[in-house]
């Protein structure tokens, strides 16, 4: 009896201290810029509730972290960063380890991303959706515009939606940023088109090719007034 009793008790303090052990492996997570972020984080055993702090480094920016290991915003810069972590248990059990995000460089605009760029929408709703950022003189005004959540309008979002694309559910804007690809440079490419095609006949004509050289021309015009920006 005295036997049984012995080792029930040490099975019950083996499974207590296996209870209280709590590990918290190195977390690595890959993106691309503009990619929505929200995770969270969680050791293996210990005693919820977990609190997380940093004990060295800090989030990539546009990153933010709650005390309940919640990781959400959008990495706005391309490279590896590393920084140290501490989660800790109800019981004050301490763990720390290493989170590690790793972003890729955003793509060069190209011919071959247009599509992408649009959530494979065709060349005549691309040409749709400029000739729309040509026409939206006041984006915030405009019954066309489309707001965040905070109420500001997202002119990436205006012309998504002209050209067919649901913003809410669509990676299209997300793509646009990754390429930083503003509103009002749709707008400055589409005031290009319309220039040259000033009949509506005339649009059909509008190729892939053209809409490429238009959008290259307003972000190397966007870049020049930038740099003279800066010099000033």
């Amino acid at each position: 009896m005295e036997l049984m009793k012995i080792t029930a008790l040490f099975f019950l303090s083996a499974i207590l201290a296996a209870a209280q052990t709590m590990t918290f492996a190195p977390q690595r997570y890959t993106q691309n810029i503009g990619d929505p972020i929200n995770l969270k984080l969680s050791p293996d055993g210990g005693v919820a509730p977990y609190t997380y702090t940093f004990v060295s480094g800090h989030l990539p920016n546009g990153l933010l972290m709650w005390p309940d290991g919640t990781i959400a915003g959008v990495i706005d810069s391309a490279g590896k960063q590393a920084s140290g972590i501490q989660v800790a248990d109800a019981k004050g059990t301490k763990s720390i380890s290493t989170l590690t995000f790793t972003t890729a460089a955003p793509p060069v605009f190209s011919r071959e991303n247009l599509h992408w760029m649009f959530s494979g929408r065709k060349w005549i709703w691309i040409t749709r959706a400029l000739v729309v950022a040509a026409e939206l003189e006041d984006w915030q005004t405009t019954e066309k515009c489309v707001r965040i959540p905070n109420g500001v309008c997202s002119e990436q979002n205006s012309v998504l939606l002209a050209a067919g694309i649901n913003p809410a559910t669509a990676q299209g804007s997300r793509r646009l940023l990754a390429l930083k690809i503003t509103g009002p440079i749709l707008a400055i490419a589409g005031q290009e088109l319309l220039r040259r095609f000033k009949r509506v006949d005339d649009r059909a004509l509008i190729t892939d090719n053209l809409i490429v050289a238009a959008i290259q021309s307003a972000i190397d015009a966007n870049n020049r007034r930038e740099t003279l920006l800066l010099e000033k």
